[in-house]
């Protein structure tokens, strides 16, 4: 659904990681679109930890002209597609930015490239390995699609704007290491679910595109270590409020070991006997729990307009909307949404204490 007087939503992503799956056959892929359009892709992943790791993208297709841009004129203008790799004087094509090689004319910087989406596809193939350590900055594309089941599922992507290289190692296990896989973004709430059993409140909003395009999509907040940013969430939130806020991009593994083991196995008539211990190195006794969200740690409070959007702009009359006040209640005033609580204060009226 696209309503093209809405204005856009916009965010950025930054990660730093290393490369992993880059030298697989199938991390460049190529094609064409139903245009004819002949099209480049490629996906990879980043660890930023020991159990994270995030899977970035690009997409590239050719085009009838690119973008080039003049900082001394100060504006731009159209070129043909066949004419992007020529010199344009001050005129510099706009595209990804890529900062892979030893720039030739000073060894302590990297070699600056802005090359079209196509382009920076075999750029960077050719230029990064696995375990290679670069910084991605990038943006989120919130996307819905209808499964073969017909359910509307939403999705994300998260897409390469810049890359660089780094001449550094990751010490995933070092006492001084920093995770960096976080996001800023600026949303519609459509309404906020408290989940008990799992420490977590369901923030369900959302997001509008380049043109108009609205998608839902889903964050979460960590009840447990953010207990008074989740708390005004569920007071505050309801449909139609904007705010910017700002999180983790979680992609996790988690082993569990499995409650059952060997030794609480029940005691079989045919016992044979014996050190059953060493059985237990070769067991599989761990579950993997898998965990993907976009976890919400902060909030811009002065971005917040509370009933920003009404139904009517952001739904059609075949869709539904959800009062995002959780518990019925009128929202509070003020905008402290930190989490920064002093002594503990005010935690004693959170629905989930």
């Amino acid at each position: 659904m696209a309503k093209t007087n809405l204005e856009q939503t916009k965010g950025k992503i930054k990660l730093v990681g290393r490369v992993k799956g880059i030298g697989n056959d199938n991390s460049k892929k190529e094609g064409f679109t139903k245009s004819d359009k002949q099209f480049k892709s490629l996906q990879f992943f980043l660890e930023t930890s020991a159990v994270n790791q995030v899977r970035v993208e690009l997409f590239g297709m050719e085009r009838e002209e690119v973008v080039a841009y003049s900082s001394k004129a100060k504006q731009s203008k159209k070129v043909p597609w066949k004419n992007r790799k020529n010199d344009l004087g001050d005129y510099k094509v706009l595209g990804t930015g890529c900062y892979l090689e030893v720039d030739p004319n000073d060894s302590s910087k990297k070699l600056r490239m802005v090359l079209p989406e196509f382009d920076a596809v075999e750029y960077i193939k050719a230029n990064l390995k696995d375990g290679d350590v670069v910084r991605v900055n990038g943006e989120i594309d919130f996307q819905e699609y209808v499964n073969k089941q017909g359910k509307t599922v939403s999705s994300k992507k998260f897409i390469i704007k810049s890359i660089t290289k780094l001449d550094e190692k990751l010490d995933f296990n070092s006492p001084e290491f920093k995770e960096e896989s976080k996001f800023e973004h600026e949303i519609i709430i459509s309404d906020v679910m408290l989940d008990d059993e799992n420490k977590r409140l369901h923030v369900n909003a959302k997001t509008i595109k380049y043109g108009g395009d609205i998608v839902d999509t889903s964050f979460t907040v960590d009840t447990f270590q953010y207990p008074k940013l989740a708390g005004n969430m569920t007071k505050r939130f309801g449909f139609g409020d904007f705010i910017k806020v700002y999180g983790l991009v979680i992609n996790s593994v988690i082993l569990k070991e499995a409650e059952e083991s060997l030794d609480d196995a029940p005691v079989s008539d045919d016992d044979w006997g014996g050190d059953e211990e060493i059985q237990k190195d070769f067991e599989n006794n761990y579950m993997k729990d898998y965990i993907q969200e976009l976890q919400i740690i902060s909030v811009d409070s002065s971005t917040y307009e509370p009933k920003k959007y009404k139904e009517e702009d952001l739904i059609s009359e075949d869709e539904d909307a959800f009062n995002g006040d959780v518990k019925g209640g009128a929202k509070t005033g003020g905008d402290d949404f930190s989490d920064d609580d002093e002594d503990g204060e005010g935690l004693d009226e959170l629905p989930f204490e």
